[in-house]
């Protein structure tokens, strides 16, 4: 359940919504998806930078979104740590 809820997906995803309105069947590496995704791609990463999107590296902009602190990492496997000890005394 965390994995669906939280866990990463791939990189890029590609979905026939039309015929696969659920998204399950992945269409994203296919060689016959490769030039529709690599447009769209490209449109992304175009209005990104048009809207000095700050999760755009190629934007030229100063509002950049600060990288979350290590503080962070591994949430879920030290929650469930500190969950199934048993305290002490």
């Amino acid at each position: 359940m965390w994995q669906w809820s939280f866990g990463k997906h791939a990189q890029e995803e590609l979905f026939n919504v039309q015929t696969d309105p659920e998204c399950l069947n992945d269409l994203a590496g296919k060689p016959e998806h490769r030039a529709l995704q690599a447009a769209m791609k490209e449109q992304l990463f175009r209005e990104l930078k048009e809207q000095e999107d700050p999760r755009c590296p190629a934007a030229a902009t100063s509002r950049r979104i600060p990288l979350r602190d290590k503080s962070h990492k591994d949430f879920y496997e030290r929650y469930m740590k500190a969950k199934n000890s048993k305290p002490d005394g």
